[in-house]
């Protein structure tokens, strides 16, 4: 929080947990709402966020039991954010919501669509989520919610994952309150650019908004394609900014699936896309202008007739 304007004469930064880093106040000057904008309760110094006290300074944990705790056996009922505040936000520690604008996630008590967190929309992205951070999987949700699997088989493959990426969710919710799953296929739930997963997302969600009635997703390929191309947005040494989609709403994309279609035109009309390659649109954005691609149509076997490959800059 930097308060450093006229009408608030102060400079305060914090460290992750919210320990104070720099306090600096014009004389007289006292400012309640600090860390997260949330109140500092004066004679204890604890941040209070309405349910509980947060020890700032010295533990910097709740200081009393989630009341969802028996919802997340696995993350234990004092953690603020999982133990991970650089990523992520806890308001008020209950389900999973994304921020469409920042790709942020946050535990919200609601089963609505989208949630306001200090004016600013979240999407609800169901009762799971997953990082890859360090190497390792966590999985946070009703079964296995904060733990990393310790079969070292599980253990993701380093070279299809991007550290500090994203997955993509394995449901939202666009904003008509239509649910949509996502399925993958092998190899293909891999952790890429929070870019890309903002913009399947709100592709999508545009496409509903227009009445196509998207339900289903079938992800082929994120970062295990097979492409030899060092410019291809699939590979993670570019930085893992590519997805294939093959089935809308349970079928095969094609020149005859309506939903697929839609999904294009969805894609087409959504800010911050770069390829948007299918059966009926082959198209490539640059920083000015959109430009037909034919020669998409001879850089994979299926010529983009068979799915959708969607991609976004680096």
């Amino acid at each position: 929080m930097d308060a450093a304007v006229l009408h608030n004469p102060a400079n305060l930064q914090y460290l992750p947990y919210g320990e104070p880093y720099i306090n600096q106040r014009t004389s007289g000057y006292n400012e309640r709402f600090t860390f997260t904008g949330k109140e500092r309760d004066e004679e204890t110094g604890f941040g209070y966020f309405g349910a509980r006290y947060m020890d700032h300074e010295l533990m910097t944990m709740w200081l009393s039991v989630d009341p969802m705790a028996d919802k997340y056996p696995g993350i234990s009922p004092y953690a603020y954010c999982v133990w991970n505040p650089v990523k992520l936000i806890d308001p008020d520690g209950k389900d999973w919501y994304r921020s469409d604008e920042t790709g942020v996630v946050l535990w919200k008590n609601s089963s609505a669509v989208k949630v306001d967190v200090n004016g600013e929309p979240y999407r609800n992205i169901g009762t799971t989520y997953q990082q890859y951070l360090n190497g390792e999987l966590i999985t946070y949700g009703n079964s296995i919610e904060g733990h990393i699997n310790p079969d070292p088989d599980s253990k993701p493959d380093p070279s299809l994952n991007l550290e500090g990426g994203q997955f993509i969710p394995s449901q939202f919710y666009t904003d008509d309150g239509t649910k949509v799953s996502v399925s993958f296929n092998a190899n293909a739930n891999n952790s890429i650019d929070p870019n890309t997963v903002t913009e399947l997302i709100t592709s999508v969600n545009q496409a509903n908004n227009d009445g196509a009635g998207i339900t289903s997703l079938y992800i082929s390929c994120t970062t295990n394609h097979t492409s030899n191309s060092d410019k291809s947005a699939h590979q993670l040494k570019n930085g893992a900014r590519g997805l294939d989609v093959s089935m809308v709403n349970n079928k095969p994309v094609s020149t005859s699936n309506v939903e697929a279609k839609a999904l294009q035109l969805g894609i087409q009309k959504t800010p911050g896309w770069m390829e948007n390659y299918g059966p009926f649109i082959i198209q490539r954005a640059y920083p000015n202008k959109v430009v037909e691609a034919p020669w998409a149509r001879t850089i994979c076997p299926d010529g983009h007739m068979t799915h959708i490959h969607l991609s976004t800059p680096n």
